[in-house]
């Protein structure tokens, strides 16, 4: 008897701290759209929000 094995991918949906909306965490990570900042992980939606709060940092982590 042969068993298919399926994988579920797990979505975790997380909030940019930049422009506020929902994303895929994985996603994010896949297009290199992540940044740490003291000790966090911060996801972005794109490109232009991930260079905004590289910019100010300290103005859009208090949003988290």
């Amino acid at each position: 008897m042969l068993v298919k094995a399926v994988a579920m991918a797990i979505v975790t949906p997380v909030r940019d701290p930049v422009c506020g909306m929902e994303i895929d965490q994985g996603k994010a990570s896949a297009a290199g759209r992540i940044a740490i900042h003291r000790g966090e992980t911060y996801y972005f939606c794109s490109d232009t929000c991930k260079r905004s709060f590289e910019r100010e940092p300290e103005k859009y982590a208090a949003k988290k």
